[in-house]
């Protein structure tokens, strides 16, 4: 990142060294979550029991989507609970704000950047007793099957968009928090072009 910003100084152009600059602020912006994560995770690793509160899922969701709207304005996301009249206890969670938060900007930055068109849903299931899940679906080319199994490896990222910088870490440590709070992440491809990852935490 510096050797990159170091360069962009001599670029004449100046459309294009904003845009080599705008590049390396998303990369810092991405490898100081990354670290952030890994800080917190370690404490856990270690012995050290990680701050727990209670919090809203949904309200998490609604943040992140404002957070992102900032970066990605022209993309949406559609919002739906099953049941309609779900219930808010449904929808309360014991853990670490910081850690579920980047679990959920991990999923929903995939959406964006995995998707054809500039739309994707987020649907809350709270049908299953004692239980929430979190459904996040776009159109986009799924991956490979013989991929799939690599999905939440450290470094892998898909060839179902070459083009996409980044560390290849955000689903790893997605799928690291969510088992730290019990839960699982699975991903699937229901149909055609639909990329679906589901996210579930027991309620206590």
């Amino acid at each position: 990142m510096v050797s990159e910003l170091e360069r962009a100084k001599n670029i004449p152009d100046e459309k294009t060294k904003n845009e080599v600059i705008e590049n390396q602020i998303n990369k810092a912006k991405s490898l100081a979550d990354v670290i952030t994560v890994l800080l917190e995770i370690s404490k856990n690793e270690s012995g050290n029991e990680i701050s727990l509160e209670t919090i809203r899922l949904d309200e998490l969701i609604f943040n992140g989507i404002e957070e992102l709207s900032i970066t990605n304005p022209e993309f949406r996301f559609e919002i739906s609970f099953k049941p309609d009249n779900i219930h808010e206890n449904q929808l309360e969670l014991k853990a670490n704000t910081l850690l579920i938060n980047q679990a959920f900007l991990n999923v929903m930055r995939n959406c964006i950047f995995y998707s054809l068109n500039p739309q994707a849903k987020i649907i809350f299931d709270g049908t299953a007793a004692n239980q929430i899940s979190i459904s996040f679906i776009n159109e986009g080319n799924p991956i490979a099957p013989e991929e799939e199994k690599y999905l939440f490896d450290h470094f892998y990222k898909g060839s179902n968009n070459p083009r996409l910088t980044g560390f290849g870490l955000g689903l790893v440590l997605t799928k690291k928090i969510v088992e730290l709070h019990h839960g699982s992440i699975t991903y699937s491809n229901p149909s055609g072009n639909k990329i679906q990852f589901d996210i579930s935490f027991p309620l206590s």
